[in-house]
């Protein structure tokens, strides 16, 4: 099967277009981490895993990036982690209800 690299600069909120990011700025997330794209990856059954590569704007540095399987276009898999990561932190930040309670 076809593999995928995503960077967090692809879904990243605070990045440009001409510096990388990939998808509209209504999907795009605030500061994505490696692990929430890992995990979204994981749930999606892309058989994710975690490397450290050369961003190839940023060559000279090294930075943490996520390999996974290509099931469709990378830009519908960018769209997919993208919900995928929006709904894990609007529950994380979903306030309970004993504490609204109290």
């Amino acid at each position: 099967m076809r593999k995928i690299i995503v960077w967090p600069v692809y879904i990243n909120l605070k990045t440009s277009r001409s510096r990388g990011r990939r998808v509209s700025k209504h999907l795009a997330i605030e500061d994505p981490s490696v692990e929430e794209i890992f995990r979204a990856a994981l749930d999606l059954n892309l058989s994710p895993e975690i490397v450290n590569k050369a961003y190839p704007k940023n060559w000279l540095e090294i930075r943490k990036a996520v390999i996974m399987n290509k099931k469709e276009s990378k830009l519908n898999t960018l769209k997919e982690i993208c919900l995928k990561i929006k709904q894990y932190r609007a529950l994380k930040h979903k306030p309970s209800r004993s504490s609204a309670t109290a």
